[in-house]
């Protein structure tokens, strides 16, 4: 029980105040830390899907040129190897999908008028596609990778010239299939991927175990 000279006591409109301005104080540096917390996790996932997708172009590209047939053509005097390669197209044979045997396809890698790495296939002896022209018509396209603002492909093996192996823009016409293919690509500098090259080596090689097809002049899939 409470005298008469006791007071009760509460908080004064100061005290209530500078309460109030602490609880704010805190409640905003909560939230600025979930945001911050938030940006730093949607930052880490955008460069984990970033990663895969370059990962995945990567597997499927590789497979692709390391699965590369040496198809020969007998149309000039000495036989040569089916390949076109330039430093921003490459044309060649080899399995459709993951199949070792079989009819091979005409697989092209170039650089798509919308900016994307493209894979392109089609059969070889189709008459709606110049196998060798630019043109895409009757191509079936693979969009790999995207937004990319250049394209750099290279062949390692001996030059025609004086025969040291080197890196080369070219690889026309001749006896055999590049040692290494070479995939550079240049995306945009505010691009967060990363594409390291890629460096591909076909597996298959050119040997006097071919046997031309009469239909097509090259060897026949399976004997070179």
């Amino acid at each position: 029980m409470r005298g008469p000279c006791q007071k009760e006591r509460g908080f004064t409109l100061v005290e209530m105040l500078v309460a109030l301005a602490l609880t704010s104080m805190s409640a905003l540096l909560l939230v600025g830390g979930l945001a911050a917390a938030r940006t730093a996790w949607t930052r880490a996932d955008r460069q984990a899907v970033a990663g895969e997708e370059v990962a995945a172009a990567q597997a499927v590209l590789r497979g692709r040129l390391e699965a590369m047939q040496p198809t020969l053509n007998y149309d000039a005097s000495a036989p040569y190897v089916d390949l076109r390669g330039t430093a921003q197209m490459l044309s060649w044979d080899g399995p459709a999908g993951d199949a070792k045997l079989g009819p091979p396809r005409r697989w092209r890698l170039m650089l798509g008028p919308d900016g994307a790495l493209t894979l392109l296939d089609a059969d070889p002896l189709s008459t709606r596609i110049e196998t060798d022209a630019p043109a895409v018509r009757g191509w079936t396209p693979s969009r790999l990778i995207g937004q990319v603002r250049g394209l750099d492909i290279a062949y390692f093996g001996p030059a025609p010239s004086d025969k040291v192996r080197r890196w080369q823009q070219t690889w026309n016409d001749r006896p055999t299939l590049p040692e290494l293919v070479r995939v550079r690509l240049r995306l945009a500098e505010s691009d967060r991927r990363v594409w390291p090259d890629l460096i591909a080596a076909p597996a298959a090689t050119v040997t006097s175990a071919c046997t031309p097809d009469p239909l097509t002049g090259r060897c026949r899939p399976g004997t070179a």
